[in-house]
């Protein structure tokens, strides 16, 4: 073989070595999807279930993961703050939904929390859920005349 020939083959040797050396080591997997394991909720005076206790397990087994009780008075608003583990899911979105519309309103916001709006004393089931419905929990309201 000629000379030129053994050092053109060298140098695309060599050239592919630092090509996948260099760019191989930066290709990252594109449109990985990370789904969410858990929601839990970051507002004050939220009190999570203890699985430990007959009342805690019977609550978690029916997909509630605590409870907030505030003394009701009339325009009475609790800023609800849920967040999804792991913080780097794809799908950050967050739902709140009720059936006790004639307790409470629900405004969401945004950023992931929601304003809960009390009509009057009572007891409310928030259901809890991620944009892609796949994890969903159940927090107990209750804004009590004492």
């Amino acid at each position: 073989m000629k000379k030129s020939v053994i050092i053109t083959i060298f140098v695309i040797y060599i050239f592919g070595i630092f090509a996948v050396g260099f760019l191989g080591a930066e290709l990252k997997v594109f449109d990985q999807i990370v789904y969410a394991e858990k929601i839990e909720c970051k507002t004050e005076g939220f009190i999570p279930y203890d699985p430990n206790t007959e009342i805690g397990q019977s609550m978690i087994s029916n997909g509630y993961i605590g409870s907030i009780t505030k003394s009701y008075q009339e325009g009475l608003q609790i800023e609800l703050k849920c967040q999804i583990v792991p913080a780097d899911v794809t799908d950050k979105k967050i739902n709140y939904t009720t059936t006790k519309t004639d307790v409470v309103d629900i405004i969401p916001n945004a950023d992931g929390t929601a304003i809960i709006k009390f009509k009057r004393d009572g007891t409310a089931d928030i259901l809890v859920t991620t944009g892609d419905e796949r994890v969903q929990v159940m927090i107990l309201l209750r804004a009590t005349n004492f």
